[in-house]
C-alpha cells in the first residue's frame, strides 16, 4: 500500500521474504528510511520516495505498461 503523497509505503512479510530482505535487510537509501524492529529487521513500513521506488519498482516492472500492451 502506497500513500498517495509518495511519502510512505507499507508492505507485508511475504514481500520482505520474496525480495530476500528477511535474510539481508537493505540499507536505508539517501533521504529516506525503512521502518525497523529493534533487531534491525524490517517492520513493513517505508518512508520517502527512494524506499517507495525500491518496494514498488519490481512489482511495477512485472505488471508492465497497459498502454503499450494495448497498442
Amino acid at each position: 500500500v502506497a500513500d498517495n503523497s509518495g511519502h510512505g509505503v507499507y508492505f507485508n512479510s511475504a514481500l520482505i521474504r520474496s525480495y530476500g530482505w528477511d535474510a539481508v535487510p537493505p540499507a536505508d537509501p539517501v533521504a529516506s528510511h525503512y521502518g525497523r524492529n529493534a533487531d534491525g529487521s524490517l517492520n513493513g513500513q517505508g518512508f520517502e520516495l527512494p524506499v517507495l521506488t525500491a518496494v514498488t519498482g519490481p512489482i511495477m516492472a512485472e505488471l508492465g505498461n497497459p498502454l503499450l500492451a494495448a497498442a
